[in-house]
């Protein structure tokens, strides 16, 4: 059965962030990596992504940032970006 809606709105990129970051912090593996290990901030965090993923998805250049040097000093494994991509492919 595909179910699959398209993303239209800032509200339904809210839920999506909201949906797959819940997964992440509820997976044992990649919660220790942003939880544990770069110690995210949710707060700050979650509005950076939604400003993110509008950007990608509207073009609307709120997101101003440089994430891939970010995430290179994260202890991160191929099995830690499968499980990452699995979480975000499940929610999408």
């Amino acid at each position: 059965m595909n179910n699959r809606v398209e993303i239209k709105s800032e509200k339904e990129i809210k839920l999506m962030v909201d949906t797959f970051y819940g997964k992440v912090n509820n997976d044992t593996m990649l919660s220790a990596i942003f939880n544990d290990y770069a110690k995210v901030n949710w707060d700050i965090h979650l509005p950076i992504m939604y400003n993110f993923w509008n950007t990608i998805l509207f073009n609307n250049g709120d997101y101003k940032g440089s994430p891939f040097p970010k995430h290179l000093r994260l202890p991160v494994t191929d099995a830690h970006f499968e499980k990452w991509l699995s979480l975000f492919t499940e929610t999408i």
